[in-house]
Formats: C-alpha cells, sequence, structure tokens
C-alpha cells in the first residue's frame, strides 16, 4: 500500500504529466520509506551484492555509485514476499506519483498499451537504516512589506512557549533538547532576531485539523503549515485588506467573501459594478472581459474613491467560472516601489555617466524591471493561496439521477468523491445542523430537491445558510448556486462551503 500525504499543486502536476507524455521516461525516482525493524529486506539485499559485481559503478569524485540488476526469479519473489504487507510511505515524489496515476490511467481510457505505464521508478529506503539521516527543511517568506515581527510572536504565543535565544547555535541547541523532550518546536529568525517555538499542546491540531489522521497532525510539517503559516501567518498578510469573488466568464457573481474594501457587497455583476462605480484602466479591463471566457488570467487597475486596486482574476477549472482577488495597491506595491526609486535615481545621473556605465543602468533597469514583476507573480499567488479557502470543499448533484461528486480542495475528503446525493445528505446531517431564526433545521429538508427548487428559480438565485457542527465548535457557510436546467426545471446545484467560525471545544477530563 502506497501512502501519499502531502497536498500537490495542479501545474506541477500538468508539467510534468506533459515530460511523462512526450518522452515516456521517468527521469527521477520516486523516494519512499518503509518499515522493517528485522532489516530482513536490507540483509537480503547485501547478500545478493556480494554474490555478484554490480552492473555499473562510478565515481563523482565524492561519492561512488554502484547498480546491481536483479532477474533472478527466486531473488525476485522473495523480495516481493517482503514487501507484500508493508506501507510504503512516499518522503519525495507526491507531484510524480500522481501523475503516473494519471498517466496510467489515461492510457487506459485511450485503449492504449505501453509496456511499463503501469509501474513507476522508487527507490525504498528502511526508516531504521543507520545511514538514512532526515535535515530540515527550512521556509522562507520574502517580501512581507507589512509584516510585524512582534505582532506575529503575540499571535503565535497562543499555541506555542516563545523563548528568545541570541544566535543559531543558541536556537540550534534549544531545539535539540526539546526534540529529546518529544516536543513540537520550531526556530524563527525575522531577519535580526532568533525565537524559538515549542507547541504547548497536540490537542490544538485536533481541533485544527479533525479530519486528519492522528499520525498526520503529529508531523512537525503539518503543525509548520497548517498552525504557523496557514493559521497565523496566511491571515496577516492581507487581513482586512483584500476582497475575494467567484464570477462567471460575463462577471455574474457566484460567490464572494466578506467585502473588507470599499467595493459594495451586494452586487449582481463584478464588471457592470466596476464600470459604474469606479475607474479601471480600459485595455488591461477590456482584455480581460474578452479571454476570460477561454480561460485568460491576468491583472488590471482601477481606482475607487481616489483608493487604487489591483484587480487579479484565473480560471477556476470549473466551468466557465473565475476567482478574482482585489487588494489595494498600496499593500502590494510597498516593495515595488523602492525598486522604483532606486531606477529613477539611477536614470536620473545619466548625464553624469559615461557611455560605459550606459550598458550597465540598462541592464539594471530591466533587472529591476523583471524583479519587480517577479515581486507582483509572487504577491499575486500568495493572494490566491489565502483567498482560495473561499471555496475549501464543493460538490456538484445532479437532483434528477440522485448523484453527487464531491471535491475537497484541502486535506482529506469528508465525503466519498462521489455517490447517491441522498445518502450524502444523511451524512451530513449526522455531523451537522442548519441554523435558522426559529429553530435548527434538518439539512435533508433544506438541501432537498423540492425544497432548492422552490428556492432557486434563475440562474441568478441562490441558497445561503449557515449550519454548525452538532457540538457547536464550528461554523461553515454554506452556498447552493445552479447549474443546469432542463425547461425551467432545476436539475443540478452546486454547493460551496467554507469555514465561517471555528471556537474551541470542552475538553471532557
Amino acid at each position: 500500500m502506497v501512502l501519499p500525504h502531502e497536498e500537490t499543486l495542479s501545474k506541477a502536476k500538468e508539467d510534468r504529466f506533459q515530460l511523462l507524455s512526450a518522452t515516456r521516461c521517468n527521469f527521477s525516482s520516486i523516494y519512499s520509506l518503509y518499515q522493517d525493524e528485522g532489516h530482513t529486506t536490507a540483509q537480503r539485499l547485501e547478500n545478493l551484492a556480494r554474490s555478484c559485481p554490480p552492473r555499473y559503478a562510478f565515481s563523482d569524485g565524492l561519492v561512488t555509485h554502484r547498480l546491481w540488476v536483479i532477474n533472478d526469479p527466486v531473488a525476485i519473489e522473495a523480495l516481493r514476499e517482503d514487501f507484500a504487507g508493508r506501507k510504503l510511505y512516499i518522503a519525495d515524489g507526491h507531484h510524480r506519483y500522481e501523475t503516473g496515476l494519471r498517466y496510467r490511467d489515461t492510457l487506459a481510457r485511450q485503449g492504449a498499451y505501453l509496456p511499463g505505464s503501469q509501474y513507476i521508478l522508487m527507490t525504498l529506503t528502511d526508516m531504521a537504516d543507520p545511514g538514512l539521516t532526515v535535515f530540515p527543511t527550512h521556509r522562507l517568506f520574502r517580501w512581507l512589506e507589512n509584516f510585524d515581527s512582534a505582532a506575529f510572536l503575540a499571535a503565535c504565543g497562543e499555541d506555542f512557549t516563545l523563548e528568545a535565544k541570541s544566535s543559531r547555535e543558541e536556537s540550534q541547541a534549544a531545539l535539540d533538547s526539546l526534540f529529546q523532550q518529544g516536543r513540537h518546536a520550531f526556530a524563527l529568525y525575522d531577519g535580526k532576531n532568533w525565537t524559538v517555538l515549542a507547541l504547548k499542546d497536540t490537542a490544538v491540531m485536533e481541533k485544527l485539523l479533525p479530519e486528519k489522521s492522528q499520525a498526520y497532525r503529529t508531523l512537525d510539517v503539518s503543525i509548520l503549515h497548517s498552525l504557523v503559516l496557514e493559521k497565523l501567518l496566511g491571515s496577516m498578510v492581507y487581513e482586512g485588506q483584500s476582497d475575494c469573488y467567484i464570477v462567471r466568464s460575463n462577471g455574474d457573481v457566484v460567490l464572494s467573501t466578506e467585502t473588507k474594501t470599499e467595493i459594495t457587497e451586494q452586487m449582481a455583476n463584478l464588471f457592470d459594478y466596476l464600470q459604474q462605480n469606479a475607474r479601471v484602466d480600459k485595455p488591461y479591463f477590456d482584455t480581460m472581459v474578452q479571454t476570460l471566457p477561454q480561460g485568460g488570467e491576468g491583472c488590471v487597475l482601477f481606482t475607487m474613491n481616489s483608493q487604487k486596486y489591483y484587480l487579479i482574476y484565473q480560471p477556476l477549472g470549473l466551468m466557465d467560472w473565475s476567482i478574482i482577488g482585489i487588494v489595494p495597491t498600496g499593500v502590494v506595491d510597498a516593495g515595488m516601489r523602492r525598486v522604483q526609486n532606486a531606477t529613477i535615481l539611477v536614470i536620473a545621473l545619466l548625464g553624469l555617466l559615461i557611455m560605459a556605465g550606459v550598458v550597465k543602468i540598462q541592464r539594471d533597469a530591466e533587472r529591476n524591471r523583471r524583479r519587480e514583476l517577479e515581486r507582483r507573480r509572487e504577491k499575486s499567488d500568495m493572494m490566491f493561496a489565502g483567498m482560495a479557502r473561499v471555496v475549501e470543499r464543493f460538490a456538484v448533484c445532479d437532483l434528477d439521477r440522485d448523484r453527487y461528486q464531491y471535491h475537497e480542495r484541502h486535506g482529506e475528503p469528508l465525503y466519498p468523491p462521489e455517490g447517491s446525493y441522498q445518502q450524502m445528505l444523511e451524512q451530513i446531517s449526522r455531523k451537522y445542523v442548519v441554523l435558522t431564526d426559529s429553530e435548527n433545521a434538518k439539512i435533508t429538508q433544506m438541501l432537498a430537491p423540492e425544497n432548492l427548487r422552490r428556492l432557486i428559480k434563475t440562474d441568478n438565485d441562490s441558497l445561503k445558510l449557515e449550519y454548525a457542527a452538532r457540538d457547536k465548535s464550528a461554523f461553515f457557510m454554506m452556498t447552493v448556486v445552479p447549474m443546469a436546467w432542463k425547461g425551467d426545471r432545476l436539475t443540478r446545484v452546486m454547493t460551496v462551503s467554507y469555514t465561517h467560525l471555528t471556537l474551541p471545544t470542552k475538553l471532557e477530563v
């Protein structure tokens, strides 16, 4: 059994899929770990290596590499028996693994057969191998212009104990000591100061990631990304300064977050609203309107009430919908201005420079321009990474056929990927209740096909409801939007939900 445990990125998988399809070759192996306390397999391989010379052997000056080819049926069968009941944990290569599955399934659908397409190259290492060393993976964040180190550490103080250190060496010693105590800890360097963060209680991960396994919740990388980078750091970057919309290709608003800018929340069409209430950069705006139906992506500048904003758009990968983010230019441009000012200063000195220096200035200006574009790209990627939580999970539901297709954008799916719509409603109803003005209503009643058809009559209609876990530890928002009609009869809808509020749960001793 192969056990992947990391979330993957569609862009990286698409790139690898195109490479695999064009070359039909594995250029790098997946690195996986397995448990073998008795070192049975390692000893078996050691004996095989001693019995014959390697097929290939070469040195890069520091390390000698040797490769043996095993073609003895008896030896191969013995190795198969070793791994028959083992689990393989992917340490590196999640994108390659998922790409391999997609490539295999694509060929099967096409009726094509290529020898070896049902296999993928994998390196297997015993977890208990004395030569196995796992080095730390560092996370570097750049250009967080509004980043407040003191405020960030104060936010961390809720879940971590904080201890200031004077150097990297002192921080490392503290981490080593905490590791020996079985504590989860990290070191933070903000460019001036070192701080060691030690997790107070792993119970916070159970509340944050209830759908994950205990093993997953206690991984250092899971704690770092979920509790520190996403929950704390992610909420600080654009907190109170950005809006997010999901729109159809014509600009009709399907979903939106609670607005933080000057834009009115209630609107039917975002494009019409901006044209009527804002001063837009028309060439770029027209490009967006023309390319959005074809899955275009880009950036538009507009001004409203003397405040300038960036509008960043990219396809959602579902129907003709796109996700649009709006953020004040001051947030994004803070870092760019220093680059721009430096460029202006250099240009002002042109008259004092000799011709040889002109070439250098041109190169510097081009470097600054590329740096500016890179900063803008990374800023937009960061913004979309945070705003994408508006569509944490969604399901496409066929009301006539009693079927659904479920998608989870983050983490393990809460429900099977497809099945009976009614059965899914019953599963949801056992976990959650809908909150109404008068009483708690049943989800099976609120989302029943006949009730949806009663409430949703046109493409512009939608159903929004708040629901909660039965212990009231978490509150969610759900929006139901129409997707398909048969005449004037609603046949297919999409349900989209995202976390609205999470409250601490009382622990029973």
